[in-house]
């Protein structure tokens, strides 16, 4: 039987080099690099396991903040709520504050909302997660589709993850696709209501740009279950 400090070794071994493996395998350079930190916090107020139905109520919050040079240049607050319908979808309405803090350019406050449809299959040790998302750009006016696309697989450490996903982003405004996050890292669930994710994420962006910009980051996000 392992025990919890070769448990610790292997995990932080997977960890290291994965993140190795991603970064290194970067086709381009980023332009910017960032540290992001999520704090997720869901609360479940209703449950209802049935044969067909799975209802489950979630309010739920996440914080972000966005960090350059140990600088804070971004930070949102994720306000939204959570139904859970069926074993594999889930649909949630969110609202969203944002302040940009950019260097050289004026702070900007931004409003969006946003519908989901959360879907999550399981086979054996791998999980497949898709996200679409329908967001509505209140302060500059426009419509977002986003596809979240998230594999992720279990180890046999049994409270270690790994994962890797991408996203598109689609703009109703230029009617094209302006956004790609491509990236992955490891989940450790440190107890049953409590969960450590640590990601890289490179994110290339075109937005009222005439060509791709490339912000290069590592995630942290702290998530409960309340």
């Amino acid at each position: 039987m392992t025990s919890r400090k070769e448990s610790y070794f292997y995990t932080v071994t997977m960890l290291i080099t994965w993140l190795f493996v991603l970064s290194s395998g970067s086709p381009v350079r980023a332009s910017e690099k960032e540290f992001r930190s999520y704090i997720d916090i869901e609360y479940t107020t209703f449950r209802s396991d049935g044969n067909i139905w799975q209802l489950a109520l979630k309010p739920y919050l996440r914080v972000e903040d966005r960090f350059r040079a140990g600088n804070l240049v971004y930070q949102q607050w994720n306000i939204g709520l959570k139904l859970r319908l069926l074993s594999w979808m889930s649909v949630q309405e969110y609202y969203t504050p944002r302040e940009q803090m950019y260097s050289g350019k004026p702070r900007v406050n931004k409003d969006v909302a946003g519908s989901d449809i959360l879907l999550g299959w399981s086979f054996g040790p791998l999980r497949m997660s898709n996200r679409q998302a329908n967001e509505w750009h209140l302060t500059d006016r426009f419509y977002r589709y986003r596809n979240l696309t998230d594999v992720t697989y279990k180890t046999p450490v049994k409270w270690v993850s790994l994962d890797v996903f991408d996203e598109i982003r689609f703009d109703s405004d230029q009617l094209r696709t302006n956004q790609n996050d491509l990236g992955g890292g490891l989940q450790i669930d440190l107890a049953k209501s409590l969960t450590l994710r640590v990601f890289y994420d490179l994110e290339a962006s075109r937005r009222q740009l005439p060509n791709w910009q490339y912000v290069e980051y590592l995630g942290l996000l702290v998530g409960t279950l309340l």
